[in-house]
């Protein structure tokens, strides 16, 4: 470097820094190796995609991949944050920035308190999106057709479900807390190894799903619900919810290897028939509810523990052994 350069005041180079990256902020959306960026300037800007007007939602009408570069903040209740409308292929890096809705920073959107979402893709297959939060809107947090796959997003104080995806998606590693409706909701998928907390319920699944390695804490209703047949329910931690643990309602899904305690009725509940195995239940009202009462045959169980619970330890249900029920090998 040359001495005239080096002798240029301090405040000047930061002011060529300041202009340059004001300048960058202010730029359209442009692709970076494949990459379209999108930050707060673009948004109100618009033309990120074909499409997309001025102010909030983002529009992204054409496939593709997308990065957030600074957070997004909707100052309105009855504004979407980002709306994919590009019927398939969109891959979303929110890159750890945050897409935030109008509903209050502390304790969120109550339920019904509108119907925009923070990233709706309800009519496109195949989004990808990860690695940032969606908060405070007035309806769903992250909003996906069929085939989604949604990773490493926290989803916090929003009116409606934190996640919500069609039939075929997998989401993992999320955090889902503090929302009106449920935590995790899905049809036909997989959910695993997610953190979900103090919502509505926490996860929702429809028939042939696997639920997964989540740990599932606090919610006002149930911690896992599943409505639907062939559903797999395993290695999940459930705990402090205000009624069951875990709740099936439909016939033959297997409920395995879970920890379910100190939940307000049931560990865990088969209202049909089933399969409950290895699993450990303690300090509920009930230890395990395996009463028919949505018909079919009362569900078997096998080698499970049930300790301490405060009302009774099994209800119904066919005992098939090797079941551990206050110590004792036999369980009522």
């Amino acid at each position: 470097m040359s001495t005239e350069l080096q002798a240029r005041p301090l405040l000047h180079g930061l002011s060529c820094t300041l202009a340059l990256a004001i300048g960058a902020l202010a730029l359209p959306a442009v692709a970076i190796e494949g990459v379209i960026g999108i930050n707060q300037i673009q948004a109100l800007t618009g033309g990120v995609t074909p499409g997309d007007t001025p102010g909030f939602p983002v529009t992204l009408s054409t496939p593709g991949s997308y990065i957030l570069t600074s957070n997004l903040s909707v100052g309105s209740l009855s504004t979407t944050g980002i709306l994919v409308t590009s019927p398939s292929s969109v891959s979303l890096d929110l890159n750890g920035f945050t897409i935030r809705g109008a509903c209050p920073a502390v304790g969120g959107c109550a339920a019904g308190a509108g119907t925009t979402i923070g990233i709706d893709a309800r009519g496109s297959t195949g989004l990808q999106a990860r690695n940032g939060r969606v908060r405070n809107f007035a309806s769903d947090g992250v909003s996906a057709g069929s085939d989604a796959r949604i990773g490493e997003i926290a989803v916090e104080g929003n009116g409606g479900a934190g996640i919500a995806v069609g039939s075929g998606s997998e989401v993992g590693d999320c955090l889902a807390y503090d929302n009106a409706g449920s935590g995790i909701a899905a049809s036909q998928s997989i959910i695993r190894d997610c953190n979900v907390s103090a919502n509505l319920d926490g996860i929702v699944v429809s028939a042939v799903s696997l639920v997964e390695g989540n740990t599932v804490v606090d919610n006002d209703r149930l911690g896992i619900a599943v409505n639907g047949a062939g559903t797999t329910v395993r290695a999940n931690v459930v705990s402090l919810n205000s009624a069951d643990g875990i709740a099936v309602t439909a016939g033959g899904s297997l409920v395995v290897d879970n920890v379910a305690y100190a939940n307000a009725s049931a560990g865990i509940a088969l209202l049909t028939s089933g399969s409950v195995r290895r699993n450990l239940a303690f300090n509920n009202a009930i230890g395990m509810y395996l009463f028919p009462e949505a018909g079919g045959n009362p569900a078997a169980y096998r080698g499970n523990v049930v300790n301490l619970n405060t009302l009774t330890s099994v209800t119904s249900g066919v005992d098939l052994g090797e079941n551990s029920c206050n110590g004792n090998a036999t369980c009522p």
